[in-house]
């Protein structure tokens, strides 16, 4: 299976351009089976609604809109969160896979949590952790506690210039840490520039941590398969 693991959407994503609706019919003409509708998870939900309930279910139903679109045409859409922590000067950024939506209800608002309370929440709760474009330093991103997450994102051809794609390799080997990437959609255009290639069926968040955790990563970008074991490839320059 061919799956993008970092997508946004309106409206629970107010940086996107895409409406839920529209995701399955575009991936599937970039010939993907599937995507991780990882919405943000931040202080920017407060601009909805002041009421924490209110926003995990505006969350919910923007996935529920997606989900129901790609249902329609035999397009899977997993539900996922890029959760941001608020608390730190560098606002690392998480992506979660295996969260679902009565996780999301229970636990909302996450970005109020310290890394150690996150990191400990999607411990007990068979979560992965993985902090999304760690090395994005033109936005003031870096890498958070490596030892209080599952993985890094290697690979995000979202400024693609400034990827440091073998960078991140190398924290993330010596760390001994996952491997994911994903295109980080928020408009049309963006789809299809990066998705993991799954052997194992990938249709909810848990057979999508099964899958992370037992296959190795098989990373595709425009330009090709990007090896994560072959410092010299150059396939990850968009």
């Amino acid at each position: 299976m061919k799956i993008d693991l970092h997508v946004h959407c309106l409206p629970a994503s107010p940086c996107a351009a895409l409406q839920p609706e529209e995701l399955p019919g575009l991936y599937q003409k970039a010939g993907l089976d599937g995507l991780v509708l990882t919405n943000h998870v931040t202080r920017h939900l407060n601009g909805y609604s002041t009421d924490y309930g209110e926003q995990a279910e505006m969350y919910i139903e923007t996935y529920r809109r997606a989900k129901t679109a790609g249902d329609a045409v035999g397009f899977t859409v997993i539900f996922g969160a890029e959760v941001k922590l608020e608390r730190y000067e560098h606002h690392p950024e998480f992506l979660l896979y295996g969260m679902t939506e009565e996780l999301m209800r229970l636990s909302h608002p996450l970005f109020e949590k310290t890394q150690e309370e996150l990191f400990n929440f999607c411990c007990e709760h068979d979560i992965l952790m993985i902090q999304a474009h760690p090395l994005r330093v033109e936005q003031g991103y870096e890498p958070a506690d490596l030892t209080l997450m599952h993985g890094l994102e290697g690979y995000n051809p979202n400024f693609p210039s400034q990827s440091r794609y073998r960078e991140i390799v190398r924290l993330a080997k010596k760390a001994g840490l996952l491997l994911s990437a994903g295109s980080d959609c928020h408009r049309a255009g963006q789809e299809g520039s990066a998705w993991m290639v799954f052997q194992q069926n990938v249709a909810d968040p848990q057979s999508l941590r099964r899958a992370l955790l037992e296959e190795k990563p098989v990373i595709y970008g425009r330009n090709g398969r990007i090896e994560f074991g072959n410092e010299t490839d150059d396939a990850y320059q968009e």
